[in-house]
């Protein structure tokens, strides 16, 4: 064999040995995350972690939209569903769990993507100022929560069951810009929800919070503490949620800030479904992803 051959023969090699795809003996597995809302942060996530799985690890990743965290989960645990990576709030988790005891063998918690906070709206001229005053002026009205499956749901039945008078509220699966439209100066009051809740990141990305912030003369941010949630103590099982001040709003000029509850963002995937190699694989590429996230969530 002359020179030149054996030098293109070991520069190949060397190639594929230091190409991403040359690190899997045999065809890679195919990532498939269930992220979230189109335009939320779990979305943004999920493709910050498929920039780096697809480029860095050369590994096939696609991220789903989905309505939110109990969603991913039942994807996450149909083994039919091709769902093997999901993004998930700690409270949707420990309700799912409760519902299916099976999946506590079928998951494995990879990061925590940080802080989640509720933030529950209400027209501004409806004066409602407190959970209290959203009880006495709810009786059947709706809530909107967000697409059916979201996290937001999850929390507002934790609310109900901590604060029972919160319960004559009706939940409706009603998207948030279509809430927001519904509660909107124009609308007709009758046909309102009474309010409408989103849980997310609170400095992150998200069209309908920016709204409500830019529109404080139509819409108000109701404050949620832990003294207004102590009607029926901590029933058993309820998950823990930190009662904080948060600062919420990417434009200084329309930044406020509101007491509320928050939980936990989660990543977890499916040891049925990945193989432990490639689960190692994706457990790395999450922090290198947060490099690609920080800029736009803090």
């Amino acid at each position: 064999m002359s020179k030149t051959l054996k030098f293109l023969g070991l520069a190949l090699a060397i190639f594929w040995a230091l190409s991403p795809s040359g690190t899997w003996a045999s065809d890679p597995e195919e990532i498939v995350i269930a992220s979230g809302g189109r335009g939320g942060f779990y979305q943004a996530v999920g493709r910050a972690l498929r920039v780096v799985l697809s480029h860095d690890d050369g590994l096939p990743t696609e991220v789903k939209a989905t309505a939110g965290s109990m969603a991913n989960l039942e994807a996450l645990n149909d083994p039919a569903n091709p769902v093997n990576v999901a993004l998930t709030q700690a409270d949707a988790l420990q309700r799912f769990l409760a519902q299916h005891p099976e999946f506590k063998d079928r998951y494995t918690q990879l990061a925590d993507v940080g802080k989640e906070c509720a933030f529950l709206i209400t027209r501004r001229e409806d004066n409602i100022r407190s959970l209290d005053a959203l009880a006495q002026a709810g009786p059947g009205r709706a809530i909107a929560l967000g697409e059916a499956g979201t996290g937001a749901a999850v929390t507002w039945s934790q609310m109900t069951a901590l604060k029972p008078s919160l319960s004559t509220i009706r939940p409706e699966s009603l998207g948030l810009i279509e809430a927001l439209l519904a509660m909107g100066p124009a609308a007709p009051v009758q046909d309102a929800p009474i309010a409408m809740m989103i849980v997310q990141r609170p400095m992150a990305v998200a069209t309908p919070l920016e709204v409500v912030l830019r529109n404080t003369n139509d819409y108000s941010l109701v404050p949620i503490v832990k003294a207004d949630l102590q009607d029926a103590g901590d029933p058993s099982g309820a998950p823990d949620y930190n009662y904080e001040k948060v600062v919420v709003g990417l434009a200084r000029d329309h930044q406020t800030s509101v007491d509320t509850i928050c939980t936990r963002g989660l990543i977890v995937a499916s040891p049925q479904k990945l193989s432990p190699k490639t689960i190692q694989v994706v457990d790395d590429a999450i922090l290198t992803s947060f490099r690609y996230l920080m800029p736009a969530s803090r």
